[in-house]
């Protein structure tokens, strides 16, 4: 009577705890503790007669040991019989037909690995399931994780089982995220506000940050840094970084951020270092047509302007002679903290041609024509110095081929002002100066003439010649 009694007993409690394990639908969360492991499966408590199983695959080393102790949740895959099937994420470990369904329903994501590719797109094995994503439904970051590593475990959203394969998609998946942190950030997030994210795309003209509260925007080149050698060349992917919302577009989800923001600016640190007439060694940074920029500190440049890189000769384009990066040494002129503007001069360490200048109304030179403009010629003498000859000083029109760029013209110094660097020139005056030198060096060799002839008798003929000369020459 007893056996019967205990017999009927345990089929009783075994009908209970089939009735219970039937109850459970692909899909349900369980939380569970791991009580053992070998091979291929780990057996978990979730509280009823019999443990589940999950595949082994899906749990680290640490896993197994935290899990052992603290309860983790998990994901009904199917239940068969008094068996049932436990996975941590939908396609990382047992997964069902049931249970994919259950995700389409229910618009949650599941994992699945690409196997092959082709001009389509790509074969896809959800645990042991397979499904297809076109190629224009693989979003950038699957793709770029997929090519670093082929066993990466990406991300879908499971549109719908077409002839035996499910059809899937990354793209959608991203959408309904992202419309859920649109939602939600568009009545949190406000231009001005700074976080904290990660850097998930490089392009030339700037790169792209995913903030830590789901905002993801550009921060263009410009806004990288206060210095111009920080380039997107300069970031990796998955660099930490701090930003500043400048400006939201939720409308076309086009929103702006700024590194550069969340840094001091170097001008409140360097600026007040800076000293007139200083030396200092900078690095070239950037070229307009007026001249150079040169960084003095990281983020602070100054500007030498094209007239101040040679005392030689004349720098038409900066790049002839200077690259980005090259270190140059440079004499500050001016600071401007107000405007943010550092005057620079070049210390080329050619010598000065004005120092070498003596003018005293007869320095003679032949000099080479750099330039024609409308008031006359810009031309450079044999010492480097920089002359302007009006058009009035020349013998001819400044329009003739001979007064053409490069080639080579007589003339004399006839203005030189050191403290204003100008220097005026003249090829007409330089007849009259060679006719008056003529003059003194023949009467200066009529005085030592050892001969009696009267000097004005021996003077007469040789004035009258150099004197028309000079007339002729007055007249022209």
């Amino acid at each position: 009577m007893d056996n019967e009694i205990t017999e009927n007993f345990e089929e009783l409690l075994n009908q209970s705890f089939s009735k219970l394990d039937n109850n459970y639908e692909p899909g349900d969360q369980v939380t569970g503790l791991i009580v053992n492991e070998d091979d291929e499966l780990v057996f978990v408590d979730i509280g009823y007669k019999h443990e589940a199983t999950a595949l082994r695959s899906e749990f680290s080393e640490d896993d197994l040991l935290i899990y052992t102790k603290k309860a983790a949740n998990f994901i009904i895959s199917q239940t068969r019989g008094t068996e049932i099937e436990l996975t941590k994420k939908i396609g990382a470990g047992f997964v069902s037909d049931d249970l994919i369904v259950y995700a389409i329903e229910n618009q949650i994501p599941v994992y699945g690995r690409i196997v092959s590719s082709s001009d389509a797109g790509y074969d896809i094995l959800i645990g042991e399931l397979k499904a297809f994503c076109p190629g224009s439904q693989l979003g950038k970051s699957e793709l770029s994780l997929y090519q670093s590593n082929k066993n990466s475990l990406l991300p879908f959203a499971v549109i719908e089982k077409k002839r035996g394969n499910y059809l899937v998609s990354s793209r959608v998946l991203h959408e309904k995220e992202q419309k859920i942190v649109i939602e939600k950030l568009s009545k949190e997030l406000k231009p001005g506000q700074s976080d904290t994210g990660t850097v998930t795309r490089t392009e030339e003209y700037g790169v792209f940050v995913k903030l830590d509260c789901g905002l993801e925007g550009l921060v263009p080149r410009r806004e990288l840094d206060h210095s111009r050698f920080i380039t997107p060349e300069s970031f990796n992917v998955g660099d930490t970084v701090k930003a500043v919302i400048t400006s939201l577009d939720w409308t076309n989800n086009k929103h702006t951020l700024s590194i550069k923001a969340s840094i001091e600016d170097p001008w409140a640190t360097h600026a007040s270092l800076i000293r007139e007439g200083e030396n200092l060694t900078a690095k070239v940074c950037g070229f307009i047509k007026d001249g150079v920029f040169a960084e003095i500190y990281p983020g602070v440049d100054g500007f030498i302007h094209k007239s101040l890189l040679s005392k030689q000769k004349r720098i038409n384009d900066p790049k002839d002679i200077f690259t980005v990066g090259q270190q140059i040494e440079v004499s500050v002129i001016s600071v401007d903290t107000a405007k943010k503007r550092i005057s620079l001069d070049y210390m080329s360490g050619e010598s000065d041609p004005w120092d070498s200048v003596d003018y005293a109304g007869n320095n003679r030179d032949t000099a080479t024509i750099e330039s024609s403009i409308p008031a006359g010629l810009i031309i450079r003498l044999s010492n480097g110095l920089e002359a302007f000859v009006p058009k009035g000083e020349l013998l001819g029109r400044s329009e003739e081929p001979r007064y053409s760029e490069g080639s080579k013209i007589d003339i004399v110094l006839i203005e030189a002002d050191k403290n204003k660097r100008r220097a005026v020139a003249s090829e007409k005056q330089l007849g009259e100066v060679e006719q008056k030198e003529q003059l003194k060096d023949f009467i200066d060799g009529q005085k030592q003439a050892e001969h009696g002839s009267s000097l004005g008798a021996l003077l007469g003929d040789k004035f009258k010649e150099l004197q028309k000369k000079v007339d002729a020459n007055d007249k022209t």
